[in-house]
């Protein structure tokens, strides 16, 4: 049940073309992360991956956004979040993360999701440089 989602692969090579650090944060356990990568190959398209459990605090804990910055310095009104659980882009909203983006459709055999409090992406051509 591991995929990619549809056009995430055009959209980060489009973040590397244009010089944008990338990195993936997750909430994942780092054994089930490094089966996914395995099965994906995404991990080369990321500059680092940072598993919440090595800071011991999730992603939805503002506490994380802070411990992140301190061990991948980053300029919080410049950066870019996109996440399927609300929870973690208010916690990221809290630290001052401006562009934020939630998943319509996080699991491709799952119902859509819809919140007012945040944009929503169909997939990741929605995100595309040079999207009107």
């Amino acid at each position: 049940m591991i995929a990619v989602h549809p056009h995430v692969v055009p959209f980060l090579r489009s973040l590397r073309t244009l010089g944008k650090r990338v990195l993936l944060t997750t909430n994942a356990h780092a054994k089930s992360l490094a089966i996914k990568l395995t099965r994906t190959g995404l991990d080369a398209y990321f500059d680092a991956v940072i598993c919440a459990h090595d800071f011991q605090t999730p992603k939805e804990d503002p506490d994380f956004w802070r411990r992140l910055e301190n061990h991948e310095p980053f300029l919080a009104e410049a950066t870019l979040l996109v996440d399927d659980n609300v929870s973690v882009l208010q916690s990221a909203r809290t630290h001052g993360i401006r562009y934020l983006y939630g998943v319509i459709r996080p699991d491709s055999g799952g119902p859509a999701r819809s919140t007012a409090e945040f944009p929503m992406i169909r997939d990741f051509r929605d995100l595309m440089p040079g999207k009107p």
